[in-house]
């Protein structure tokens, strides 16, 4: 992201100001799930107002950036919310990210 020119930035940040991105959760037909820092707060009721099945695990002293920042405990999550949406199945062998 360092890297990109300040005007492509400068075009993408106006190319969403039109983008109803209620519109964009409505159309989405699986659960809904994010990990998000406590940095900068998850509105968690805001959104199931619009998402209703919408759920956040949220880290403690973390910022917007968790892979990143903390890559185990953020893949440890990812594999527990993976593995409540599924019950608790296991992947297929050969299935993407494997």
């Amino acid at each position: 992201m360092a890297r990109t020119q300040p005007d492509a930035a400068y075009g993408m940040f106006i190319g969403m100001g039109g983008y109803d991105q209620g519109a964009a959760a409505r159309r989405i037909t699986v659960p809904l799930r994010a990990i998000n820092g406590d940095i900068y707060p998850t509105d968690v009721a805001a959104i199931r107002k619009v998402k209703a099945d919408f759920d956040a695990v949220i880290m403690k002293h973390m910022g917007h950036y968790p892979m990143l920042e903390r890559p185990v405990e953020f893949d440890r999550l990812v594999g527990e919310v993976v593995r409540a949406l599924t019950g608790g199945r296991q992947a297929a062998a050969g299935a993407p990210g494997d």
